[in-house]
């Protein structure tokens, strides 16, 4: 099997991918690393690559999905937002899977792949397959989610999450109100600036990267540990 975990900037593509992968001893692949060098220095300089730069980028892929499946090798694959006919382009067997990661739904699967990772000795292959035995564990993890999300909607309860701008929305919220800037204050003076270009003033990752001059994994890095620091204070 060939699992495509495609989503957007931040949707949590490596960092699910990767602990995907290891979860299940499978090979692990980030799709960033088959941009040919030209696409490199593109996004670098920070211009939009065309559909015509993505075709030997998609090939590159296309040849890597079918490699895997004739050697018998299951893999992960960790890509960028992938349109319909990119997918389709890619669907060169039903082996291949594609999961699209969004908001909730990269928590769940965390929290999922953490729980599996804890508890994979106690799977007993004669009681079911693997897939049943990760499939019960993701869904009891969703429904425990979703009920906690019901739980603080109930009783008015702010998640960080909702307090993120979209970069997309002119509505932008009164963080004075709100309190959560003297949250964002209280972090280390990396995190906070990235908090703050990401999710106040609506930069992408690889955005506020570049203007900070540091890696794309360190700004990912310290974003993670940061909304992890803000979580435990909002909560």
């Amino acid at each position: 099997m060939f699992i495509i975990l495609f989503g957007v900037t931040g949707s949590g593509k490596t960092t699910v991918g990767s602990l995907l992968a290891a979860t299940l001893d499978w090979k692990f692949y980030d799709a960033d690393d088959f941009h040919p060098k030209a696409n490199v220095e593109k996004m670098r300089q920070g211009i939009p690559l065309t559909d015509q730069d993505r075709m030997p980028w998609l090939a590159m892929l296309r040849e890597r999905i079918q490699t895997s499946l004739n050697s018998g090798e299951h893999a992960v694959l960790a890509c960028s937002a992938l349109k319909e006919s990119y997918r389709q382009y890619l669907y060169i067997a039903d082996e291949v899977k594609f999961v699209h990661l969004k908001g909730t739904l990269e928590d769940v699967l965390q929290d999922s792949f953490i729980k599996i990772w804890k508890n994979i000795d106690t799977y007993n292959h004669t009681k079911g397959s693997l897939f049943t035995f990760i499939l019960n564990i993701t869904r009891n993890t969703a429904i425990d989610k979703t009920r906690s999300m019901a739980y603080k909607q109930e009783h008015n309860g702010l998640t960080f999450e909702a307090l993120m701008v979209d970069k997309n929305d002119s509505y932008q919220p009164q963080i004075d109100y709100i309190g959560v800037d003297k949250y964002v204050t209280a972090l280390a003076p990396q995190h906070q600036e990235l908090i703050n270009y990401v999710y106040f003033e609506g930069y992408t990752q690889d955005e506020a990267a570049r203007v900070l001059a540091i890696p794309l994994g360190t700004a990912k890095s310290r974003i993670k540990v940061a909304i992890g620091q803000l979580r435990l204070m909002l909560n």
